[in-house]
């Protein structure tokens, strides 16, 4: 129908049945057309070319729109594997941006090594009015630093004022890979983020986002990656504030000292022994990404899996590459406590019972086997960074200590699996919650410290809430949630209306508690067991 009226309009100014249009009232139908047209997909214009994104709205009937598969770097394939990001080609015409681009390459789903691609979700498109810029909140996704990706649907914080950008990195062996004399620095997939934080910076505001507002946030492997932004020098001023849900650089399975071991082994693995430096990374350039992955996977030694290193390649100190940042130059615990890092304002915390989803199913732990190869392998609760020898008597000792402080005068069973998942929801998450957010109150007024408690509370399940996908029955717990962090995005406050959340100080240690009824805490988080690991770690806690 559209189509025949416009086929009609000619200087003449004729249309069917002799019907009259004036040029005024053609002109101006024509003009509501392309409006409704510019809504439905409109472009936007960037450094590197035009976009053409799609309009969506939210369950709560906010219109925005979204943006997908932007190239924020040149596609990491070839020589530029395990490189760091390099600055993104442009595009001349109009680039679709309608679907997600390609996840980056992981075991068990379709991916790709051409993957360094963000998403922009944005209500507050400036079109052709003049608007405020909303503060920007980039995701950064989790899944051990070896699956996952930025393929989100950001829900009800669109409907909260802000606009959101998520990140596609590069994942295990192909963004955490290192080797010292040559140009594999390591740490390449933290390098995408920061390459990302500076696509943002440059190009956030022709989506209506304010770039001097921006708020990364992230969950599990994403939190851990939100405190190395904090940490990295490379990122400082890319970012106003940060929220860290459920990971820290300071948790067991996410750091590793050096990969260059690895590397080697890995080299070894696929007959590449006779290589070094440069040439063996070069040659590494030319194994099929597939092959990389499989053989990346038999690269831990028993004794290291029983450690919680649960994956080869995580992040790590990494080397210096002529004409390229470094990322990491010192372990996280020393940056931490000589307060070498962005003093921005950070809101952090765990869920109480986040081992919950990894200690394994109840059938298994019903089994007397489960409970005794625990108690064989007693000694893997040990922390590694207190580098006691395996067998020792020092080492069996704290291992013995840390067994009386979770199961006092109790034998360990099926009837006290909720002490094993304490042990290990401490030990995994949050004693390096703690020990990051001691030292940042220190350096800023700004900390905020929260536990959420609501319904099963397992790893991950505080995601559903901040974006809001739950059924409506707990629909009030999500806007909740959702409020406090876009609040804090906004206002460096997480608190609302009906609920202030004070920050915690050295002299007046609080943390939230969400819960179906939130309330502050005064003290940390689980006390006796904090005091205990305090003891344990000593200055560096």
């Amino acid at each position: 129908c559209l189509g025949s009226r416009a086929g009609k309009r000619s200087g003449l100014g004729c249309g069917f049945s002799g019907q009259l249009f004036t040029h005024q009232e053609a002109t101006a139908d024509q003009q509501k057309i392309q409006v409704v047209a510019a809504e439905l997909a409109p472009v936007v214009t960037i450094s590197q070319g035009s976009l053409r994104g799609v309009a969506a709205t939210t369950r709560d009937n906010t219109t925005y729109h979204k943006f997908l598969g932007i190239p924020y770097a040149q596609p990491p394939v070839g020589p530029l594997r395990f490189k760091g990001p390099q600055a993104p080609g442009s595009w001349r015409g109009v680039r679709d941006s309608s679907s997600f681009g390609a996840v980056c390459k992981q075991r068990g789903a379709v991916s790709a090594e051409d993957c360094l691609f963000l998403n922009v979700f944005t209500p507050n498109l400036p079109g052709r009015r003049n608007i405020t810029l909303w503060p920007t909140m980039v995701w950064i996704h989790g899944g051990a630093f070896v699956k996952g990706s930025g393929d989100v649907d950001p829900g009800h914080l669109l409907d909260l004022g802000v606009v959101v950008v998520s990140v596609n990195y590069r994942l295990g062996v192909f963004g955490f890979l290192g080797l010292a004399g040559s140009d594999a620095g390591g740490n390449a997939g933290l390098k995408d983020q920061v390459a990302a934080l500076r696509w943002v910076r440059s190009n956030v505001a022709a989506f209506g986002g304010d770039p001097r507002m921006v708020t990364i946030f992230g969950a599990s492997a994403g939190a851990a990656s939100v405190h190395y932004q904090v940490l990295s020098p490379a990122a400082a001023g890319l970012f106003r504030a940060a929220i860290s849900q459920s990971g820290s650089a300071l948790d067991p399975w996410a750091f590793r000292q050096h990969s260059d071991e690895l590397t080697e082994r890995l080299a070894r693995r696929l007959g590449l022994g006779g290589a070094s430096g440069q040439q063996l990374v070069d040659c590494l350039r030319t194994v099929d990404p597939e092959q990389l992955l499989s053989v990346s996977s038999l690269l831990l030694a028993a004794g290291e899996t029983s450690m919680y290193i649960s994956e080869p390649f995580v992040p790590s100190l990494d080397h210096a590459v002529p004409g390229e940042e470094q990322f990491l130059t010192a372990l996280p615990r020393d940056l931490e406590e000589k307060g070498l890092f962005s003093a921005v304002p950070y809101m952090a915390g765990t869920n109480k019972l986040e081992a919950g989803r990894f200690v394994g199913s109840a059938t298994a732990m019903e089994n007397a086997s489960y409970w005794n190869q625990i108690a064989s392998h007693l000694e893997r609760i040990v922390p590694a960074e207190l580098q006691l020898k395996r067998g020792s008597n020092a080492s069996q000792a704290m291992a013995s200590r840390i067994k009386d402080l979770y199961f006092p005068n109790e034998t360990m069973s099926y009837k006290t699996r909720q002490n094993w998942i304490d042990l290990q929801t401490d030990y995994q998450f949050t004693v390096g919650d703690q020990r990051r957010l001691n030292h940042h109150i220190q350096h800023t007024n700004h900390t905020y410290e929260y536990q959420f408690s609501y319904g099963e509370s397992t790893h991950g399940a505080e995601v559903s809430y901040v974006m809001c996908h739950v059924p409506s029955a707990e629909s009030h717990v999500c806007r909740l949630v959702g409020e406090m962090w876009t609040n804090f995005a906004k206002n460096l406050d997480p608190s609302t209306a009906a609920l202030a959340w004070r920050p915690a100080t050295a002299r007046d240690r609080c943390y939230l508690d969400i819960d179906s009824r939130s309330v502050l805490v005064r003290g940390t988080k689980v006390a006796a067991r904090t005091q205990f690991w305090q003891g344990v770690f000593g200055p560096k806690y």
